[in-house]
């Protein structure tokens, strides 16, 4: 658990999340589709329920739009039984997730030189803009897959306990857990700018396999 402070791989690794992610329009719309593209085969696959896992999906979107991603409330949810999962999977740090904690790296330069300086805030205001918008898509993406996952395994006769694991489950494998703490020793060894980008794909190939 010890933490080892990089800040030139991380302020490299902001810059390439900005670059590759952030400021492509592919990756927002991939983004955005990842739900329909991982969560709902997982749901149809467990349950046998092509269309329910669709129907349950696109209700958890209007959840997700009641709890509100930018500043998530999962107070809002009347479902007792459902917000107490969403809690729990937002106190696991499942909710709220995305390309924060490398974006987060790329601070406003201080020079002394007021052009590098004013240029430096200027960048730092379209990433915090780029950030909210990936935070959101995450949310929404998060939100609705829980939701779906949970109440799809009520309708089908699990029990609370049982459907609220099977949600952080469904959460944690077709969104993602991109906490330092869940990846593989091997990207905990070696540098992080080798590894950029890896875990994701290791998650895909896991979860498909």
């Amino acid at each position: 658990l010890e933490h080892k402070n990089t800040p030139i791989q991380d302020r490299l690794m902001a810059m390439t999340s900005v670059q590759q992610l952030a400021t492509n329009p592919a990756y927002h719309l991939q983004n955005l589709m990842q739900p329909t593209m991982v969560a709902v085969p997982r749901l149809a696959a467990d349950f046998k329920d092509y269309a329910g896992a669709w129907r349950h999906l696109l209700a958890g979107y209007k959840i997700a739009g009641l709890t509100g991603v930018r500043n998530i409330d999962v107070s809002k949810v009347q479902n007792l039984k459902l917000r107490e999962t969403l809690q729990k999977i937002q106190d696991a740090g499942l909710l709220d997730v995305g390309m924060d904690e490398d974006l987060n790296q790329f601070t406003r330069t201080r020079s002394g030189f007021e052009k590098l300086d004013q240029a430096s805030g200027l960048a730092q205001k379209l990433i915090h803009k780029l950030r909210q918008i990936s935070r959101m898509v995450e949310a929404t993406n998060r939100i609705s897959t829980a939701t779906a996952a949970y109440n799809m395994a009520i309708e089908k006769g699990k029990t609370h306990e049982q459907a609220q694991q099977y949600a952080i489950e469904v959460v944690s494998d077709t969104q993602g857990d991109f906490s330092r703490t869940d990846a593989p020793l091997i990207i905990k060894k070696l540098p992080k700018v080798v590894t950029q980008y890896r875990k994701f794909q290791l998650m895909m190939m896991a979860h498909y396999t």
